[in-house]
């Protein structure tokens, strides 16, 4: 009997203390990996040209990064061409960033712009253009 009331008390200990740690699988995959000491405000991150690496596009995955980049035109309404970069370094969300560089014919001379954005928003829609483009929200 009395081994058994030590397994039972062994049990429910393990078991307390077991639903006290934190589940990893209830947190997104972003704030696993979330930097916490690079995160700025938002009046700070607003300072900054929207697109850059201090102020980037924010997106829901990559899909989201397609999905901006296919709303976007050039400033004359023309299509533009772009690529992914590659990443980009922990940018002011604490989330790590992709980088696009982006081509577009302007009377006819090919300009190129890097536009930065961070996909680790979820269900954000951003609605707003990069300077020098225009946002047809199609």
């Amino acid at each position: 009997m009395k081994l058994l009331i030590i397994l039972l008390s062994s049990f429910v200990l393990i078991a307390c203390n077991t639903a006290q740690k934190p589940n990893n699988n209830s947190m997104s995959f972003a704030e696993r990996f979330r930097d916490h000491s690079a995160i700025k405000s938002p009046e700070e991150i607003a300072t900054h040209k929207f697109g850059s690496y201090e102020n980037p596009v924010r997106v829901d995955m990559p899909v989201g990064e397609r999905e901006y980049l296919a709303k976007l035109t050039c400033s004359d309404g023309s299509r533009i061409a772009y690529r992914r970069g590659g990443s980009a370094g922990v940018g002011p969300y604490g989330n790590m960033l992709d980088v696009y560089n982006v081509s577009c014919f302007i009377d006819s001379t090919l300009k190129e712009f890097q536009i930065y954005m961070d996909m680790y928003h979820p269900k954000h829609e951003e609605n707003k253009a990069v300077e020098g483009f225009i946002f047809s929200g199609k």
